[in-house]
């Protein structure tokens, strides 16, 4: 349709152009941009985003000033090692609506980056793991989300640690940090240059609503900030 001079963009909001959607039957393609801030998101991470009714028919990522401090990190205490790993569960399980559990793990991650040797912050990561096993909801809430299988992984460049869907992630990256505490874990394990993850996000999100896109994003733990001691705020 055309619309002459008419202005597609009032106040600087894309309205919506028309697209085939994946039957061949046209629908309305709406552009929308995620990031580089939101809450619960990495820092500097943008998605643009092209919809179809609530559906991301394609997207592009990118990380602002990707130069920063990317690949460049330094070797990490073990204890930061597993706080970094609670900073990754709390996005995700606040996205997920689970705001107690989340806030547990928040509790273990300040532990273990004020208080290493108390013994506090594993405790707490043992208690978290055996209620988020225990939840139903929650395992329903994020079964089949973004599943990737070993082969996945390997064709992606991601670790084989990644393999599984959300939820199978999300215990994944606690029992990390808990091996992380032991002296059990290999760097490597769930360790990725992010620059990886960023280039396979298109194809890990398609298909998926903007809703399901945060989480699976949040499964994924994307660190994009050059690697400090003490772990970030929030």
């Amino acid at each position: 349709m055309h619309h002459g001079a008419m202005d597609m963009a009032p106040a600087g909001i894309a309205l919506a152009e028309g697209g085939d959607d994946r039957d061949g039957l046209e629908m309305d393609v709406l552009h929308l941009r995620l990031g580089p801030v939101l809450c619960y998101w990495p820092a500097g991470l943008v998605v643009r985003c092209s919809l179809q009714g609530d559906v991301l028919a394609r997207a592009e990522a990118w990380v602002v000033d990707s130069n920063s401090g990317n690949g460049n990190s330094t070797p990490e205490r073990q204890d930061h090692v597993a706080a970094r790993h609670c900073d990754h569960v709390v996005d995700l399980l606040a996205l997920a609506g689970w705001p107690r559990a989340a806030a547990i793990a928040r509790t273990a991650r300040d532990a273990l980056l004020s208080e290493p040797n108390a013994g506090h912050g594993p405790s707490l990561l043992d208690t978290l793991h055996g209620k988020l096993r225990r939840s139903r909801v929650l395992r329903w809430s994020l079964r089949d989300i973004t599943s990737l299988t070993v082969e996945d992984c390997d064709r992606l460049g991601l670790p084989s640690a990644f393999a599984g869907d959300c939820y199978d992630r999300l215990l994944a990256r606690i029992d990390m940090a808990q091996r992380a505490l032991s002296n059990s874990l290999e760097p490597s394990e769930f360790h990725v240059n992010f620059t990886t993850v960023v280039t396979a996000l298109p194809e890990l999100v398609g298909g998926l609503d903007l809703a399901t896109t945060r989480l699976a994003i949040a499964s994924l733990g994307i660190d994009t900030a050059p690697r400090h001691a003490g772990g970030r705020n929030g």
